[in-house]
């Protein structure tokens, strides 16, 4: 299972901030394997100072798959899917390196979640 996404983030204030990004994920279970593609809107809530925050995202989006058996013909479904994130994230008010560790559901997979990016 393995997922990627790419987001671009607008932060109006210190504490809350939108995403709005697309990806792709692979999941490799027996009975729901596949292929999915989709698109994501997440809110954030920030609670912390200089630098270091408690992060808290939840959103979704529109989800086009490809899934089933493999020794079946696979099915494409679009589904709306619930993502979210929850952990810690690093970034200084005045932009530069973010780094975050946490759990999060991105496209049909779940699990823990390292991402890193760039504010300006």
């Amino acid at each position: 299972m393995n997922s990627g996404v790419i987001n671009v983030e607008y932060r109006p204030s210190s504490r809350v901030s939108v995403s709005v990004g697309g990806g792709r994920a692979k999941v490799d279970f027996a009975e729901a394997g596949g292929h999915y593609r989709g698109a994501r809107v997440q809110g954030h809530l920030l609670l912390g100072k200089n630098g270091h925050h408690f992060e808290l995202a939840p959103g979704g989006g529109p989800v086009l798959g490809e899934a089933g058996p493999a020794d079946e013909s696979r099915k494409v479904r679009e589904i709306f899917f619930p993502s979210g994130q929850i952990g810690y994230r690093y970034q200084k008010p005045d932009g530069g390196l973010i780094v975050r560790l946490g759990a999060g559901s991105t496209f049909a997979t779940a699990g823990a979640m390292l991402s890193g990016g760039w504010a300006f």
